[in-house]
């Protein structure tokens, strides 16, 4: 049941862009990813641009760098934690690139080709007067052991035909050494050296990316096991952050028999006896699906958020919902639909009335709020599908719950249910003669309860982490698995 018996080994993950209730988390395996990137020499004439790993087992990782005035490598970040690649066992030599498509002659096919920067031309300028020139012009680089190097004249002088302004259309490569620059036009002429009309040498300035090594570490060795019995802690700030957040009892970290910290969420079972999560119970590579439940939540007001529907659309419909409480159905004393846009005869009250024959609809897919008259505790429910129009089924929603429905910072999550499947998780589905497969109607879904109830006889303490799930136990034995 996911308790941990003896030890297990735990993963260590980067985390990005997460908000205290993690929306917009990114997470990563660090173990073999690169961890760092140290800078041995800076080089010269390099321009701003990305580096990767080749020739090396791992894969996948990509970072971007910046330049000082010189042209070293200054800087580097990476802009997401998956570009930190994985598979890497060793310090490896990175590869400068430039950011976008560049020319640096031809590859095997003789197509130009994104290409590395080391030992290429980066950029070129006038240092000398060049006279008689147009734009006609194409200055060609040959000697230094390199080659494909191209630019062009895009400005002159209108009084002198002066070279104005070059644009490199070909960085080239393999430039291990100066080389000697020669025009596509014989009558350009360089003032100092006008014996020859066809060298540029002292005419025009080139800059070579040269001398930058840079080598990226991964994260290695590291071994960290989890006990039965482990208890982990929240740092006050936590607890502040969490307390604000949610809008839930205050928590204090002694209280805490046992405590969860998954890859996305975290959880803990209070001194009350009740279970409290926060963050998301998903782990986007290994799971379907993903439910998550608070425990033991009074509240008066309930309502069901549709986040999607079969068909993605706009429009949900739902023929009867029920409520139980220790396999007890607790009477709701009125349904409403608040902002909904509700065809005629179509309302709220349809899914309390008992009539599997009617159902409710809204075109905007706005919450179903529930009034039971007085705070009530929900530990399972289940609804049923509307008797036509099975592609307006809800196949992702929350459950929230709140003792004041005005204040929309008040409603609490209590079961969450996210999946890539469109259904058959709740609602099996059949198929015609012909193989047409449909979702029944009129069909009540399976129950989804947030039972907190260890099985008769077990009275452990323990710290569970998975992909999957979370569990505990807390000083009254009573378990809690999310």
């Amino acid at each position: 049941s996911g308790f941990l018996y003896g030890q297990i080994p735990l993963d260590i993950f980067y985390s990005a862009g997460c908000a205290v209730d993690d929306s917009g988390c990114e997470t990563y395996l660090q173990t073999s990813s690169v961890s760092t990137i140290r800078v041995v020499q800076n080089g010269t004439g390099y321009t701003d641009g990305v580096m990767r790993i080749l020739g090396s087992r791992g894969g996948g990782f990509l970072a971007s760098f910046k330049t000082d005035p010189s042209g070293g490598v200054a800087s580097w970040s990476i802009a997401k934690v998956s570009d930190r690649g994985q598979g890497y066992r060793s310090a490896q030599p990175v590869t400068l690139y430039y950011p976008t498509p560049t020319s640096c002659g031809p590859n095997a096919n003789g197509e130009l080709q994104i290409c590395a920067q080391e030992n290429t031309i980066t950029w070129m300028s006038v240092r000398g007067g060049t006279l008689g020139c147009d734009r006609s012009t194409v200055i060609l680089a040959t000697g230094g052991g390199g080659e494909g190097f191209q630019a062009k004249v895009t400005a002159v002088d209108f009084l002198t035909n002066a070279i104005v302004l070059l644009q490199v259309v070909n960085h080239g490569v393999n430039y291990v050494s100066d080389p000697l620059f020669y025009s596509s036009n014989p009558n350009c002429i360089c003032n100092s050296a006008s014996s020859n009309k066809s060298i540029f040498n002292d005419c025009l300035k080139f800059t070579r990316a040269t001398g930058a090594v840079v080598l990226a570490y991964p994260a290695l060795n590291a071994e960290l096991v989890a006990h039965t019995g482990t208890r982990l802690v929240l740092s006050s700030s936590a607890i502040s952050q969490l307390h604000q957040e949610q809008g839930s009892v205050s928590i204090s970290a002694l209280s805490f028999q046992t405590v969860s910290c998954g890859v996305t969420e975290t959880c803990g079972i209070l001194s009350n006896s009740s279970t409290i999560c926060w963050g998301q119970s998903l782990k986007r590579q290994f799971t379907e699906y993903v439910e998550t439940w608070t425990c033991d939540y009074s509240a008066r007001y309930w309502r069901y958020v549709t986040l999607s529907t079969r068909n993605g659309g706009r429009t949900v419909s739902m023929a009867e919902i029920q409520f139980f409480r220790s396999n007890l159905q607790l009477p709701v004393a009125a349904a409403t639909n608040p902002a909904g846009v509700n065809p005629l005869g179509f309302f709220a009250a349809s899914v309390i009335d008992g009539d599997s024959q009617t159902m409710w609809i809204d075109r905007s897919k706005q919450p179903l709020q529930f009034d039971f008259g007085e705070p009530v505790i929900v530990d399972s429910y289940r609804w049923m599908t509307s008797p036509s129009q099975q592609e307006t089924d809800p196949t992702e929603w929350r459950l929230e719950a709140s003792n004041d429905p005005t204040d929309a910072g008040s409603w609490v999550l209590i079961h969450q249910v996210s999946s890539r499947r469109q259904g058959p998780y709740s609602i099996p589905q059949q198929a015609t003669s012909q193989g047409v497969v449909f979702f029944p109607r009129s069909s009540w879904t399976r129950f989804w309860n947030g039972s907190c109830v260890v099985p008769s006889g077990i009275s452990w303490r323990t710290l569970s982490l998975s992909s999957h799930h979370s569990c505990g136990v807390d000083s009254k034995n009573v378990g809690n698995c999310w």
